[in-house]
């Protein structure tokens, strides 16, 4: 834009490389940098020169990773310790306008207005017939009115979470409620956090009562805020018994049997690149 090259950040561990890159690939050209870690280490990235910080949020930057994903609202309610949306994205704030599109990443949907709840279902109904909440659907507060709405979407995975036991009833409740209103169990995953103030024996505990619920598992291995290496053990995870072997095992072993291996998953990943060809299609006028 301009001559100007914008680079958004996802994971902070990304932060020393394009430093390094920055301090010699960019010497004649004006760069801003932005995204999530940035917004979580602000200052690592400033004082390079010909370097532009931005913490603030530009339009359509998530649909250049993901043409098909959209944010509804920004934030949570929620102040869990382990998690850096609120200090990424602020307070919780629903969005006037937003991209009709079938990924939906908020971070928490249901701490919404029933209006917005249902102007976003309205649109997934009409012009998409399937979704991906791809954020963590709060089992703590969803109702039954939730459910019914998610259950009029045709083709909906809906993303849910245990990431310790302490609401694990809740948790219960929410997966009964959802399938009793019509959402189809297959169609259930259920993050779990791991590495996050619990030994290995417990991680593996709770990923598999997730199984046995006949619900797809998705250990989330947990970083530091400000962690420099994707996946190096520290030293808060050794004392709680795990290495890099016991990482590797809990998460290969889930992500290997319940999401590669997964008929289903392959199956909707055909619908969805058929979906959005079609859209596309039909939108450019296009035949043959």
């Amino acid at each position: 834009m301009n001559g100007t090259t914008f680079i958004s950040v996802p994971f902070t561990w990304l932060l020393p490389k394009l430093k390094s890159h920055l301090k010699t690939s960019y010497k004649f050209s004006p760069v801003v940098v932005g995204g999530p870690a940035v917004k979580a280490m602000p200052s690592f990235l400033s004082g390079i020169s010909g370097v532009t910080v931005d913490t603030g949020d530009i339009k359509g930057v998530l649909q250049r990773f993901e043409p098909l994903a959209t944010k509804t609202t920004y934030g949570c309610i929620r102040k869990c310790k382990f998690c850096l949306v609120r200090k990424t994205e602020g307070k919780f704030t629903e969005l006037d306008e937003w991209p009709n599109l079938p990924i939906v990443c908020d971070n928490n949907i249901l701490a919404s207005s029933g209006s917005h709840f249902q102007k976003v279902i309205n649109g997934l109904v009409d012009e998409w017939g399937w979704a991906d909440f791809n954020g963590g659907i709060d089992v703590r507060i969803l109702t039954k009115y939730h459910a019914r709405q998610f259950a009029r979407i045709k083709k909906a995975v809906l993303r849910i979470a245990l990431d310790d036991n302490s609401y694990i009833d809740k948790w219960i409740s929410a997966v009964k409620l959802l399938t009793d209103l019509g959402v189809k169990r297959s169609n259930i995953r259920s993050y779990a956090l791991i590495g996050f103030n619990s030994d290995p024996q417990e991680a593996w505990a709770r990923c598999m009562f997730i199984e046995k619920s006949g619900i797809m598992p998705i250990p989330m291995w947990f970083r530091r805020s400000d962690a420099m290496y994707k996946n190096k053990i520290t030293e808060e995870q050794k004392e709680l018994g795990w290495s890099e072997q016991e990482r590797l095992r809990i998460m290969s072993w889930f992500y290997n049997r319940t999401i590669l291996g997964s008929g289903h998953t392959k199956k909707s990943n055909m619908y969805i690149k058929k979906s959005f060809f079609s859209k596309i299609k039909k939108e450019t006028n296009l035949n043959g």
